[in-house]
């Protein structure tokens, strides 16, 4: 059974990747790539909780994340998570 935290940052993800597709669309970018950041973070610690059982760090870099939840990426992804870090801000 997957913990409620766990369920709790994944159903926020999709709210906020909803949000960005809807920001995109009406042409705010910088909004959307906001919200796009938030969904990613998100997905990356609800993954942390539920299949590495680790609480996530209060962190808001992307590629530390993925690190840390263990996850093997392609270079392509690391420089896509990499150009998306920055837009937390």
């Amino acid at each position: 059974m997957v913990r409620e935290e766990a369920l709790d940052w994944f159903e926020s993800a999709l709210v906020d990747l909803d949000e960005a597709r809807k920001a995109h669309l009406r042409g705010s970018h910088h909004l959307a790539v906001f919200l796009a950041h938030q969904a990613v973070e998100k997905v990356l610690k609800a993954f942390m909780i539920a299949f590495r059982r680790i609480r996530p760090p209060k962190s808001h870099d992307l590629v530390e994340l993925a690190a840390l939840a263990s996850i093997p990426l392609e270079p392509s992804e690391i420089e896509a998570l990499s150009e998306l870090s920055p837009y937390y801000t």
